[in-house]
């Protein structure tokens, strides 16, 4: 479960890096820095922006990529097991409406087992050096897996809120 998980958690901070990638060709703030006077500037003080932003968005440790990459799984894992209540819920006919308190439960349930399988101690860097050397046919097999997914998640949902 831990390594499924894990690999789910770097296949979206590597979505999020290509995307931020991407977002850059046509990002007009990065396009200052190549202004001749602007560029002198900045190598005389010896700081290269595009270094800066890479750090802040791209670090595997603190970079907003991960944090938005944690999010996404933490949302999708809260989103599962709340849709568990539902359909259970739904199998069962145990509640005609659902107590708030069962669905605070399990999406508290699904954060601490997103937080104690993946975050703590910040295990998935330890799995990321291990995935970064996947070779091409690999890394895009699980790209697909983890939008198989999102995509399972999306349709649990939905079938959880126009089934209720």
């Amino acid at each position: 479960m831990s390594d499924f998980l894990n690999i789910i958690h770097y296949c979206f901070y590597l979505f999020f890096v290509k995307l931020d990638y991407w977002f850059n060709k046509a990002n007009p703030f990065l396009l200052i820095y190549k202004i001749p006077f602007i560029k002198r500037y900045h190598r005389k003080h010896n700081w290269n922006p595009y270094d800066q932003r890479r750090k802040v968005w791209n670090d595997q440790k603190y970079g907003f990529n991960i944090i938005i990459a944690g999010g996404v799984l933490a949302a999708s894992l809260v989103g599962i097991f709340i849709s568990l209540v539902f359909l259970i819920n739904n199998i069962f006919k145990i509640y005609e409406n659902i107590p708030i308190y069962f669905i605070l439960i399990s999406g508290i349930l699904g954060y601490i087992v997103c937080y104690v399988l993946v975050f703590k101690g910040y295990k998935y860097l330890s799995y990321f050096e291990k995935y970064q050397f996947w070779n091409i046919k690999k890394r895009r097999g699980n790209m697909f897996f983890s939008f198989l997914y999102i995509v399972f998640v999306i349709i649990l949902i939905l079938i959880c809120i126009f089934k209720s």
